[in-house]
């Protein structure tokens, strides 16, 4: 029987992501922070052998079907792997605050009508609409990591966080809309 390792296969486009293929066991690391995903009994296996080598704080055993929060995303497991998407709540809240809970989701993150021009900044936002702004951007980032096709549209608002626009607002509530549709992936 094969002997399990911790860095068994190494993820060569995610260095973050492990696997050893043998036990089914898929692994996480953040910092000092390790999630595995796989059967339970090998998930155990993987939490002993790694607790020889370090102090372990806290060692929850997650299985397929199950779910967990860990920097703001929510890890779903799957007997196949995992889904990490952005927690629900970030985009929901942005959109509950620029009232646009009930509206029809975007079916792109961008439009070319909304783009940055030099008139965006004859109209900038004043100090709370300004606050605002930079705070719904700043929680919209949150699921920037995992919608790959909205990173762009949420660096464009990042762009404006020094000296927010009425122009900036549209594509907020814009991209806004746009992530209330793609909530479900990651």
């Amino acid at each position: 029987q094969r002997q399990m390792c911790i860095r068994d296969r190494q993820d060569t486009a995610l260095p973050q992501f492990f696997v050893h293929p043998v036990f089914g066991i898929s692994c996480e690391v953040h910092m000092d922070d390790i999630h595995g995903a796989g059967p339970k009994q090998h998930n155990r296996e993987m939490i002993n052998k790694i607790g020889e080598l370090l102090t372990l704080k806290k060692s929850d055993c997650y299985g397929p079907g199950e779910q967990y929060e860990h920097l703001k995303r929510v890890r779903h497991l799957y007997p196949e792997g995992r889904l990490i998407a952005p927690n629900k709540k970030y985009v929901e809240g942005v959109a509950e605050a620029l009232g646009l809970s009930k509206c029809k989701p975007a079916k792109t993150p961008e439009v070319e009508a909304n783009r940055r021009t030099q008139e965006d900044s004859l109209e900038v936002l004043d100090g709370e609409w300004g606050s605002a702004f930079r705070s719904h951007a700043c929680t919209l980032m949150y699921a920037g990591h995992d919608i790959a096709e909205a990173q762009h549209a949420i660096r464009e608002l990042t762009c404006d966080l020094r000296e927010p626009t009425v122009s900036s607002w549209t594509r907020l509530k814009h991209t806004t809309r746009y992530l209330t549709g793609v909530q479900g992936e990651g």
